[in-house]
Formats: structure tokens, sequence, C-alpha cells
């Protein structure tokens, strides 16, 4: 049982924090080992518009990670809202929700990222969508894309 959940941003290379985002990547995406998530993860922590948000039970275990990119148009500027993935093993416990709640904040509180974060989803993925509604996001009607205005 999960007695609290805390989301912060992953800033920092370690050989043990690669583990763990491997880890959680091969849940999401499997074969992601195979295609270099510790190389990639070494990058992401690099990129300026990358944004890696871990969750943390009380024993600082990773429990679940998203990755929120910032995006620059000529129209605007979005924090697109990916790859949100929680261990199998604490499911159903609120670290989906957590992780979303905590994504939205942080643009939130940096109005400079933003006026909005939109992300999608396999519509057949319906924990997934719910999760994500729950968490304070809004659909668009078509159960694969998902938006929240955080500025007008």
């Amino acid at each position: 049982m999960i007695k609290k959940i805390e989301v912060k941003e992953i800033k920092k290379y370690t050989p043990q924090m690669a583990a763990a985002v491997e880890y959680h990547m091969e849940l999401l995406m499997p074969g992601a080992r195979r295609r270099g998530t510790q190389e990639r993860f070494k990058n992401l922590l690099k990129n300026p518009n990358a944004i890696l948000l871990g969750a943390f039970d009380e024993h600082d275990a990773l429990l679940g990670i998203v990755t929120l990119y910032k995006i620059e148009t000529l129209g605007r500027k979005t924090v697109l809202f990916e790859e949100c993935v929680v261990d199998s093993r604490f499911r159903d416990m609120g670290v989906g929700q957590a992780l979303t709640r905590a994504a939205i904040d942080y643009v939130v509180k940096r109005p400079e990222l933003g006026d909005r974060i939109e992300g999608t989803v396999n519509e057949k993925h319906i924990p997934a969508w719910n999760c994500y509604m729950k968490g304070g996001m809004h659909d668009r009607h078509n159960k694969a894309f998902f938006w929240v205005r955080v500025w007008d």
C-alpha cells in the first residue's frame, strides 16, 4: 500500500534512476530496452524543451513517470503531455492522477511554457483516459485528445 505519493521533476541522471525509467518505458512500449532507453533518458535530461516528472512513494521508489514537451508555433506555446506510465503494481492507487495533476500544476505555475497542456491516448485505453479525466484534463468529444487551458 502506498502511504504517500510525491511528484517531482527528475533532473539528474543516475544509473539507478535510468534503470527505473527504463523499466517503466518497457511497460509502456515493450522492446524499449532494445531501443536505447537509457541513452534517450540522458538526452531527455539535456533537452531544454523536455520535462520529466516522476511519482515517488514514501521510500523514494519510482512509481510512474510522465514527460512534458514544450512546443512553440507561430500562434501559441503548448505543453505536450506524453508517455505517462505507472508501474502495474501501483495502478488504481492514484499515481496516474497525481502525475496528471502535477503536470497541470507545473504548467500553471510557469505561464511562460504556454497556455495549455494537451495530449492523446489510444481510444481503446479506457483506464488511461479515465485517469487523465480524473486528474483534471478535459476531452474534445472524441475520446482520443485531451487538454486543459491553463491561461486565457
